[in-house]
């Protein structure tokens, strides 16, 4: 056989492989807009699985079996609203393989829901009367609506600071804008976290803030190979630069989901206060230490113990942590023998009844701060 009649054999074959994943697609969509067991069973073997990654459960899931993937179909199809189900033209062209030991035509799909764009993977065979049915399923939530991440043409062109190149970038801009109110009067600060409005009696202005720079903000892997990166000279880095795993948004510095740990690491930083300075930012922190001591509460944050600070919620080193910071020498010092880990996200996290009412539950915790003094003096330099 010449290369050009095996050519045209293979461009048979896959013409033939996208036409049945197809027509089974297009058989597939109005069964499932029927939310008929039994008409979204006759697409299926018997013996068949389903797998789905948050596109029609919101969970990760596993179904065998004709019957019980076929009612669990229909019944999420309520929610899920799944529809115009297609073939890509950017994905990998339908094909057949040997999977399991069975002839199959393998094809992605791509559809919606109500919750955003997903995407599938379906296994073909053919059935005993010659028409081709799936054995095998699986559908995955790939970006929520409204939150697409921007790539591609979609990637924001900085367009605002690319014609000046002499002018203020966003720092400057930010710096010009900054201002503080520096009184001591009793004062009312309001702050609404999950549809809630709440109020705290304090003692000062809380327009007191004078400055800030930076925006705090299943796979196995061993924390200890981590390889950490950090300021080499001056400032307190964004903790960003030691993220393990991303979930990224459309909005670039607000992802879904980061994982970052925090292993052995030196600092050298110069006049610079180290620790993790006090902030509140968009990110909500969930923090845990794994062992060794964290250098923002070196006692009251144990190996074990973990904390959320929400977004908008400001948060800082004990009072302990920032006398020893405020006035250790700034020589290059190791931390040694520590891994404290965070999950950040854009999103606020909600505290379950069960964690809050734990005996382990830390009483006090906001007490951390109440040694801390105000040492502001606008006169120094």
């Amino acid at each position: 056989m010449d290369d050009v009649s095996h050519a045209l054999i293979e461009f048979q074959a896959t013409a033939q492989a996208r036409r049945q994943a197809e027509e089974w697609l297009t058989s597939f969509e109005p069964a499932l807009l029927s939310r008929n067991p039994v008409q979204i069973g006759a697409l299926f073997h018997e013996e068949c699985h389903w797998r789905d990654i948050l596109a029609f459960t919101w969970h990760l899931s596993a179904f065998a079996g004709r019957d019980e993937l076929a009612a669990r179909l229909a019944a999420e199809q309520g929610r899920a609203s799944a529809h115009g189900f297609h073939l890509p033209s950017n994905r990998k062209a339908p094909r057949r393989v040997k999977r399991l030991g069975k002839d199959s035509i393998e094809a992605i799909f791509e559809f919606g829901t109500t919750d955003g764009r997903a995407a599938g993977l379906l296994r073909l065979s053919a059935a005993g009367d010659g028409t081709m049915r799936a054995w095998h399923i699986s559908t995955v939530l790939e970006a929520l609506r409204g939150h697409e991440e921007q790539i591609g043409a979609n990637r924001p062109s900085g367009s605002a600071y690319s014609r000046n190149f002499g002018g203020d970038n966003w720092a400057d801009m930010r710096r010009k804008a900054a201002a503080y109110e520096d009184r001591e009067v009793p004062s009312r600060m309001y702050v609404k976290q999950h549809g809630t409005l709440w109020v705290a009696e304090i003692g000062q202005s809380p327009l007191d803030v004078v400055a800030w720079h930076g925006n705090y903000a299943p796979y196995k892997y061993d924390l200890r190979r981590f390889s950490p990166i950090g300021p080499l000279l001056f400032d307190h880095a964004d903790p960003s630069i030691f993220t393990v795993l991303t979930a990224p948004s459309e909005t670039p510095g607000t992802a879904n989901v980061d994982f970052v740990c925090f292993p052995d690491r030196w600092t050298v930083a110069e006049d610079t206060f180290r620790p993790p300075w006090y902030h509140m930012n968009c990110m909500s922190e969930f923090m845990g230490l794994i062992y060794g001591q964290y250098d923002a509460k070196p006692q009251g944050f144990v190996p074990g113990g973990f904390s959320l600070h929400n977004a908008m919620l400001p948060h800082g080193p004990d009072a302990e942590a920032f006398q020893a910071a405020s006035t250790a020498a700034l020589a290059p010092r190791k931390l040694a023998g520590t891994m404290a880990f965070m999950f950040e996200s854009r999103h606020a996290q909600r505290v379950t009844r069960f964690a809050a009412e734990h005996p382990a539950l830390q009483a006090g915790y906001a007490d951390c701060w109440a040694g801390l003094r105000k040492t502001f003096d606008p006169t120094r330099p």
